[in-house]
This record gives structure tokens, sequence and C-alpha cells, in this order.
């Protein structure tokens, strides 16, 4: 491969045997290199390659940040989906996946809880997607020494079915459904605080992202019994304080929810709203 374009010190994107181009992300592989340059084998090792061209540079960016050990082992986990499902996945999951998982190694070394209500809606809907979170499971164990709770199996399986819409829509019958929803609570969202998103920026893909997952398990949970953790109550206590415009914000979103869909948005959906809606605030 031949280095076309040195994006940082840890990602170039090069021109492949078959003329095409891809990305390479690999700690210190921009690092004095040139245009130009042909790389060799010892650089392909443990190399991550995203050949979709329309991963956007804020993705490609983040991945530069996560450690290479997290990425080897979404790869590892990626390979292993791809053989379960009968459909593709988006490239744009090596990157979502990543980042979750150095997150969530992060929050179990230090003694962080964070439970996943939507995880019997999600293992009764999504059986392969869900089959893969436990897979992943172990091999987070095996490859960083860590074992990470049941809820996380979901969570890694919502990845893989908003891959899954993102790279083949006509596999869902509900893709039209959460196309309205979701632009209907992006909409909310820019009229609430006044302003204009940037749907290339990382803060946009993050935020559709999780209203395309959460709006994949709303509906079901409508069947489910609903429960109360006090743990969230607590954190948006602490949310509706430090981080008042962007709660009051998903509070509505809350009431809309309710109003025009019949949906319960719960705790947890309203303070991860909240978490994703105060970056574009503090951005302004």
């Amino acid at each position: 491969m031949t280095i076309k374009t040195i994006l940082n010190n840890n990602a170039v994107i090069a021109i492949d045997d078959n003329e095409k181009e891809v990305v390479i992300v690999k700690n210190g592989i921009g690092f004095n290199s040139k245009k130009g340059m042909v790389l060799k084998d010892s650089d392909m090792e443990k190399v991550f390659i995203l050949q979709e061209k329309n991963v956007s540079d804020d993705m490609i960016h983040l991945l530069s940040l996560i450690s290479e050990e997290y990425i080897e082992v979404s790869k590892k986990i990626v390979d292993y989906g791809r053989t379960v499902l009968k459909t593709g996945v988006h490239d744009s999951i090596y990157v979502t996946l990543s980042d979750h998982i150095e997150l969530a190694v992060s929050r179990k070394k230090k003694g962080i809880a964070f439970d996943n209500a939507m995880t019997w809606s999600i293992k009764k809907t999504y059986r392969e997607e869900y089959h893969i979170g436990e897979v992943a499971l172990k091999i987070i164990q095996i490859e960083c020494g860590v074992t990470l709770p049941e809820e996380e199996a979901g969570l890694i399986a919502l990845h893989f079915v908003n891959a899954k819409i993102h790279n083949e829509p006509e596999v869902t019958h509900d893709f039209a459904y959460i196309s309205v929803f979701v632009q209907d609570l992006i909409n909310f969202i820019k009229y609430f605080l006044c302003t204009e998103m940037d749907e290339n920026s990382l803060e946009y893909n993050q935020l559709l992202s999780y209203l395309q997952t959460l709006a994949l398990v709303l509906d079901d949970r409508k069947a489910a019994e609903g429960s109360s953790d006090s743990r969230y109550h607590e954190m948006l206590q602490y949310a509706k304080v430090s981080f008042k415009r962007a709660y009051d914000c998903s509070d509505r979103i809350r009431r809309f929810t309710k109003e025009k869909y019949d949906l319960e948005i719960q705790p947890e959906d309203i303070l991860h709203l909240t978490m994703y809606i105060n970056k574009f605030i503090k951005k302004e």
C-alpha cells in the first residue's frame, strides 16, 4: 500500500493493491511518514482498515484517539459478528464499538456501575445480535482481562443493530418509523436550543446513533413491565442541577414522545439524552 494522505500520527489514507482508498489506523503509523511512501509488511501488522467512503473525518479522528488494544478487540468482535449475521454491517461500527469498549472497561476499572434497563427487551428482540454481545464479553475478558456485566452484551448488540440499519436499511421493517421518530426529535432539539446542527460533526453522529437505537427498543418496551431504578433518579437530580438547559430539553422530549407516540422514555434515556444534548450546548 502507498500513503496518499497523513491524517495524524496514528492514521493515514492509503491506496491498496486494487487502487482503492483505505484508512489505516495504527499507533505511530503517520509519524515521520510522507505522501507516496510504500508501507512495509511490518507496518501492516495489527492495522485497522476502513473501506467505507462515507465514514466521516470525525469518526476517523475519534478512532485515532482510541487505544490500539481496544481497536483490535473491536475488530475481533466485528469479524465474529459478520459470520453470524446474514447481512453486512457498516464500517462505522469499528469506531463506535471501539469507543464503547474503551469506556466500558474504564468504568469497570473505576468501579462505576452502569445498568442497561433495556437488556431484557434487546435480548428478546435481537437474538442474534445479543448472542454476538455475549461472545464479545468473552473476547473482552480474554483480551483485556476485564469481566464486564451482562448488561454490556445488550449495549454491544445495539451497535450491530444500528450498523445493519446504516448498511442495509431494508433489513428492518421499522426503518421508516425510525427515520420519522429520530427526525422529530432532532427537530425538537434544534427548536428548543434555537440552533442548527452540523450533520458532519461527531456530536451529531453520536446523538443520531443513540436516537436510532432508542427508537428500536422503545416500542417493544411498551409490552414489558417498567422498572424504576433509584440510582438513575439520583443521577438525574445531579444532571438537573448541573446541566439544567440540556435536562430541560430532555424532559420536554419525554413529554413530547409520550403525547405524540405514546412511548415512555425512562430515566436512563433522559440521562443519556441530557449528556448528548449538553455536548451541543458546550460547543455554542
